[in-house]
């Protein structure tokens, strides 16, 4: 009878497909009293790439839910392919923006000649799929969704054209940052979009270093370009109305993942959809293992993630990623058939993440970040 019961708890543990963890204080809320998606401040979308389209399957559920912003402000902040996400969320029917922006990322062919110049237009195509121009107005009309678009300023050497230079302040980046984090803004500085009368309360935080810009029909589109123009790929959007002059790029230089804390106040949660357990807080961090957030910067965070089982079952055993578009650049329609799979399969995570919180099993899932 033990026999089997432990195998019977065994199975179950080995069958979910979603890890849930928590920050030191959300922890202990959510111990002693639950969770609801009622309680959610901030929904933060990294800059992940492909990688996206399988944090899609924990979006949709929570979008047709409309569980989020119902009597408070929900900041949707996001960087890069995380940007496009979270502007998906404020189109007129998010759903369907939101299927028609993992379409058309899909079905981005790539080729080895491909150079910035047609990745450019690429990445133009899908951006322009899934926000159509009728529908910008209904982004800056009233509502308790407001969005936080994040993109990077170049500065110095950074902010020439020349792909030389480019590469020698790329380095020298990764160079200085790996001494300390202050070296990042020498190089590229925070700069945020947003919607609504005021900033974002991050913005205001002791440590905040940056900019911020307030976002119009005249520059959402170029913003969002912005936030997704990954350093010497894609090209990057030079003096974008009614933000400072310069050259922006990848909001993930800055904010790869979580690199400050979202919360207004003390009882705020930012709700963090992740493709992977390890949170990388700037894109220069991806090679330093043992750099994390701050503790203060995840407190009121809970993070979801699919487990390892789930990923192990997916195409090539592993979440999508940029480098499939040059192992698959001479067969598109296989890698599309794979990426396509991957985002189908993604659906039971957010399925299983609502059932958590909504059946209270939440609380014997949740670890600790």
């Amino acid at each position: 009878m033990i026999i089997n019961r432990y195998f019977e708890v065994k199975t179950v543990m080995e069958i979910r497909n979603i890890k849930i963890q928590a920050g030191e204080k959300l922890y202990k809320r959510i111990m002693d009293g639950g969770f609801s998606l009622e309680e959610v401040t901030t929904v933060f979308a990294p800059a992940s790439g492909p990688r996206f389209l399988v944090t899609a399957g924990f979006d949709l559920p929570v979008i047709k839910s409309g569980r989020l912003a119902k009597d408070k402000i929900v900041w949707l902040v996001g960087a890069s392919s995380g940007a496009w996400r979270m502007a998906a969320w404020r189109q007129p029917e998010p759903e369907k923006a939101y299927q028609r922006l993992i379409e058309s990322y899909i079905d981005i062919s790539y080729t080895h000649g491909d150079n910035p110049q047609t990745l450019a237009t690429s990445v133009r195509e899908v951006l322009d799929a899934f926000i159509e121009e009728d529908a910008l107005s209904f982004v800056f009309k009233p509502s308790y969704f407001r969005l936080a678009i994040i993109a990077a300023r170049a500065k110095g050497i950074a902010r020439w054209k020349n792909p030389v230079l480019q590469r020698v302040a790329l380095l020298c980046c990764f160079l200085g940052n790996a001494c300390s984090r202050q070296a990042m803004p020498l190089f590229y500085a925070r700069a945020v979009f947003y919607t609504g009368v005021k900033p974002p309360p991050f913005c205001f935080h002791k440590g905040f270093r940056g900019s911020f810009f307030k976002m119009s029909e005249e520059n959402f589109k170029h913003a969002l370009l912005a936030s997704a123009a990954v350093p010497l790929v894609v090209p990057p959007v030079k003096n974008i109305h009614g933000a400072a002059k310069g050259v922006y790029l990848d909001g993930g230089l800055t904010d790869y993942n979580i690199a400050q804390n979202y919360a207004a106040n003390e009882n705020d949660i930012t709700l963090f959809f992740h493709h992977q357990e390890r949170i990388i807080p700037n894109w220069m961090d991806k090679r330093l293992t043992k750099r994390q957030p701050r503790p203060q910067d995840t407190d009121n965070l809970l993070l979801v993630y699919p487990s390892k089982g789930f990923v192990m079952g997916l195409p090539d055993r592993k979440v999508p990623d940029r480098d499939d578009l040059k192992k698959y650049a001479s067969d598109n329609n296989l890698r599309k058939q794979k990426w396509r799979e991957a985002a189908r399969l993604s659906t039971r995570l957010g399925e299983e993440f609502m059932e958590a919180i909504d059946s209270g099993k939440i609380r014997g899932m949740l670890g600790k970040l």
